[in-house]
């Protein structure tokens, strides 16, 4: 994940992104409406780029699992980090899927998608799992520093997931069985 900022002219219609990584990116707003928003290259034969929402909008934006600071464990750091940094990204990774699950619950998505979000879990309903070490997705350890580091925050994790949880039995809706879980996971990290 790269941040950065954007600007946009609203007589020629031009959002311009420009990335911390020195990149800029350019596209013409073609319609904007409160559920779409449609975007194109500047360029007469550009294709359009359709986002679509649903609309819903949090209260409080550290509800929002796609706010800025919910989203730091994301990016990739420019030195090595200790180990209480390591702690605090792992931690503030299992802050995001809860928040990610509750998001989408509120909005009664019909189906969680994590395309796209780097991850080491395998995600089931009513359940969580770590993948493999070996097969952990190259998304994932390009978050961290190094490769090294990629492996203690997976070791943090492994001991997190091996803890016992308590599932909610009462709770017919596996959406906030998991993040009930994730939230005893953040909870109890700092434990470890």
């Amino acid at each position: 994940m790269v941040q950065g900022k954007w600007a946009y002219d609203d007589k020629t219609k031009l959002l311009q992104f420009s990335l911390e990584n020195g990149t800029t990116e350019q596209y013409i707003i073609r319609a904007v409406g409160y559920d779409e928003l449609v975007l194109a290259k500047p360029g007469k034969n550009s294709p359009l780029v359709k986002y679509m929402a649903d609309g819903f909008v949090h209260k409080d934006l550290l509800n929002d699992p796609f706010y800025a600071p919910n989203m730091q464990w994301r990016v990739k750091p420019k030195a090595a980090e200790d180990d209480a940094a390591l702690h605090k990204r792992v931690k503030d990774c299992l802050h995001f899927y809860y928040l990610y699950y509750i998001d989408n619950d509120k909005r009664n998505a019909p189906v969680i998608s994590f395309y796209g979000l780097p991850g080491c879990f395998i995600w089931y309903a009513g359940g969580i799992h770590l993948k493999k070490q070996e097969k952990l997705d190259k998304a994932w350890k390009n978050i961290f520093y190094n490769d090294a580091e990629a492996s203690k925050a997976y070791i943090i994790l492994d001991k997190m997931i091996t803890k016992k949880y308590k599932w909610d039995k009462e709770q017919s809706n596996w959406v906030k069985k998991n993040a009930g879980v994730l939230k005893q996971m953040e909870e109890k990290i700092d434990s470890l």
